[in-house]
């Protein structure tokens, strides 16, 4: 589980009286040791999960290393084996698995009518620009994070030299051991300060700040922390950055973040020392760059914990039973002897089990075999009741993994099964659901803060064509409106408000076919014809699925369109009614009225044969209804939508 460093400091501006100089950064410096004194438990308790997640057991074992080159070498040696089982890392691979399912994706709705068609305009733009951050690849590695330590970091930011210069909001992971803030608080953003750590070549920081070469040192005291077991350059030239955030208020009351990037006692850069920021701060939406999406809270802490909290002594145990068992094995599975010196026989001869006859000298009495207990029954059933206990703790039950339980065959009970089952799944993918809210959030921030060029994005549109739009901050910061004394339009400040609807964008085939099949199923039913237009919607009013409400507004859309298809159906009879007339009073006999109504009612029903699709298989014939739900809650067990 690897993380992502950071990205290089701004240049520095040259600025008159600079409020963070040698002074302040002592004072962050006492701050962040304050700050790394309280947090060393909780770093100390990522290390210890990590072992675990690794299988090294070092602490629980006498031989310090369990990895499987070392057990094998100590296999050819005749030592003892530390067995590794793989119980608990199986239960946070069920748990990312589950997660990586019920990818979230972001719609975005306008709270004012002005703003539908910017809200539309980022709908489309969001997929587009997740992909071009890698998103998935940050989310994937967040949830391995997430299960194992029970919480994780996303980084939400804006770099300035991405984009050819023209610059790009990032999403990063975040590391978990050089993350501080203040402990007392239980939201990251009620810290009066936050600190981030990580490492740069000394040569490559004094190449961008040459005026410092003689205060940056490699060995400078703010340590920077990492997992023991990675690897690290024999002869090391870096030195420890901090990115330190920090919260003030204007003279106007307004709530600003600050950001400092220091290295020892020198400042690399301060957003206080630039002219341009020193009253508005770092970023406009007034918080710290992080969001931390965790599985299992802790009262009073920002931190949680994870799988391995819950289920590492058990793996424990469940390893030093299987040691006891290889142990034992090859005790209990050869047979040997005692045998007293007085007895001469040839020991190669009585161990070749070729030889039919062994010579022997001496009283047979005195060779005799060794008894060995064997591993009791019950010592092999309690390993099996802490591996069920292990799996259900941890919501990696056989139904959850796909397997069918012993004795239950009816698909009803199955489903009722994986249904209970994805309670756990579904709680902790509602979690990250609110994780992600908060960084579209930040990101629809950071587009009204730094689009001010245009941006360009490849999106799918809804009626499926590919198209190419363009995304600047100008529909998110002004407006216009029309002055009723001059009649011209005039351009005004604004700033509109989105809501975010939060849905999965499911990964699932089967779970997109059932999506297909129920709209068919809907079509079959004639709930798209709009002279059914008031039933339908009472109907759909009563269910709940994905694109529900589309559903409704274009079955409205329709209902609407067919009320003005009959109201130009009548004016068109009417027309040829009074044609009709007209000829019988030349008398020339016609029959207009007729045939108008004949092509109106037609078109009225969707065509010469209705609307509707007879004989249409929806689903398959070798599948039955219980199969079929029992196959959907599987699909949709986890899914908080």
């Amino acid at each position: 589980m690897h993380d992502i460093e950071t990205e290089k400091s701004p240049a520095p501006k040259k600025t008159r009286g600079k409020k963070i100089g040698k002074e302040q950064i002592e004072k962050a410096r006492r701050k962040l040791e304050i700050y790394k004194a309280a947090k060393s438990t909780i770093n100390a308790t990522i290390k210890y999960n990590e072992q675990w997640f690794r299988r090294r057991y070092q602490e629980y074992f006498k031989n310090t290393d369990n990895s499987f080159m070392a057990n094998e070498a100590r296999k050819n040696k005749g030592e003892e084996v530390n067995p590794a089982s793989a119980w608990m890392f199986n239960s946070i691979l069920n748990y990312h698995a589950d997660a990586m399912d019920n990818f979230p994706r972001a719609n975005v709705l306008a709270r004012e009518e002005n703003d539908e068609l910017e809200a539309a305009k980022i709908s489309l733009i969001l997929p587009a620009l997740m992909d071009r951050l890698d998103f998935e690849k940050v989310y994937d590695a967040n949830q391995f994070t997430k299960g194992c330590q029970g919480w994780c970091v996303y980084w939400v930011g804006w770099d300035k030299e991405a984009d050819q210069g023209k610059g790009e909001i990032y999403v990063r992971k975040g590391k978990l051991l050089n993350l501080y803030w203040d402990q007392e608080v239980d939201d990251i953003q009620e810290s009066s300060d936050v600190f981030y750590l990580h490492q740069r070549d000394r040569d490559e920081v004094v190449r961008e700040h040459p005026h410092l070469e003689r205060e940056i040192f490699t060995d400078n005291e703010d340590g920077y922390e990492r997992h023991d077991e990675n690897p690290t350059n024999s002869k090391p030239n870096k030195v420890t950055v901090v990115d330190w955030y920090y919260k003030t208020k204007t003279k106007d009351g307004r709530r600003v973040v600050h950001y400092c990037q220091f290295c020892g006692t020198a400042c690399l850069y301060a957003t206080e020392n630039d002219k341009e920021l020193a009253d508005r701060g770092l970023y406009d939406h007034g918080e710290y760059p992080f969001e931390i999406d965790v599985l299992y809270p802790l009262e009073g802490q920002v931190a949680g914990f994870g799988k391995v909290a819950i289920s590492a002594p058990t793996q424990m145990y469940i390893d030093l039973i299987s040691k006891a068992t290889e142990q034992n094995a090859p005790w209990s599975s050869r047979r040997r002897y005692f045998k007293k010196k007085s007895v001469i026989m040839n020991d190669q001869d009585f161990l070749d089990v070729r030889n039919s006859i062994v010579e022997v000298e001496g009283d047979l009495e005195n060779l005799q075999p060794i008894q060995t207990n064997r591993i009791d029954g019950n010592v092999l059933n309690l390993q099996n009741s802490m591996i069920e206990e292990l799996r259900t703790n941890t919501g990696s039950t056989e139904v959850a993994t796909g397997a069918t339980p012993g004795g239950v065959t009816a698909a009803s009970a199955i489903a009722s099964l994986q249904e209970a089952q994805g309670k756990q799944g579904r709680a902790s993918n509602r979690a990250s659901f609110r994780c992600f809210r908060h960084i579209v959030t930040k990101i629809i921030e950071l587009m009204r803060q730094f689009y001010t060029e245009e941006h360009f994005f490849r999106v799918v549109a809804p009626d499926g064509e590919m198209a190419y739009i363009s995304m600047d901050n100008s529909g998110l910061t002004t407006g216009e409106q029309m002055n009723p004394v001059t009649g011209e339009m005039e351009t005004y400040e604004r700033h509109p408000v989105f809501d975010l609807e939060i849905t999965t964008e499911k990964s699932s085939t089967y779970t997109r076919m059932q999506q297909n099949e129920l709209m068919l199923s809907f079509y079959n039913s004639g709930m798209f014809d709009p002279r059914n237009a008031t039933q339908s919607l009472a109907v759909i009013q009563l269910m709940d699925f994905d694109g529900k409400e589309e559903l409704v507004r274009m079955i409205g859309q329709n209902q609407r369109v067919q009320e003005q298809l009959q109201m130009m159906g009548n004016a068109l009879v009417e027309y040829a009614s009074m044609i009709d007339e007209l000829n019988e009073d030349r008398g020339v006999p016609s029959d207009y009225t007729a045939q108008t109504q004949q092509v109106v009612d037609q078109m009225l029903a969707g065509g010469p044969h209705g609307s509707q699709m007879q004989g249409l298989p929806i689903t398959d014939s070798r599948e039955t209804a219980g199969t079929r739900k029992a196959r959907e809650g599987a699909a949709s067990a986890a899914s908080p939508t």
